[in-house]
């Protein structure tokens, strides 16, 4: 995970942990990056403490997991058995903030620019 997706979850914590009900159902659907024995730790974390300390765990973890970690938690919390298309917004309007570019969301500009590179590609 690269520093500006870590900032944005380090900024957006508090409210991600108030608004992930069931770490250990969500952790299910990170499997690609989760271990089994981190959705062990996230669900005794959620069991022993309750579901802010789960997530907060879960959010932990997350954080070690490579490039592809961030957007994967962002899909999720799209996803139709989830839900949480606002917090995603909120976690996208966050980073591209924090790239200086304030009002798109990153996966706006992923595909802008995506899309003008066939274009250009076209006209060589």
């Amino acid at each position: 995970m690269d520093k500006i997706h870590r900032e944005v979850l380090g900024k957006m914590t508090f409210k991600i942990m108030g608004r992930i009900s069931s770490p250990r159902v969500f952790s299910g659907y990170l499997r690609e990056i989760f271990s089994p024995s981190d959705v062990e730790e996230i669900a005794a974390k959620e069991t022993q403490k309750g579901a802010i300390h789960g997530t907060q765990t879960m959010l932990s973890i997350l954080e070690k997991r490579g490039p592809k970690a961030y957007g994967l938690f962002v899909e999720v919390l799209r996803s139709p058995d989830i839900r949480l298309d606002d917090l995603a917004d909120e976690l996208e309007d966050e980073e591209s903030k924090l790239r200086g570019k304030t009002g798109i969301s990153s996966v706006s500009n992923h595909f802008e620019r995506d899309r003008n590179l066939k274009l250009q590609s076209r006209h060589v």
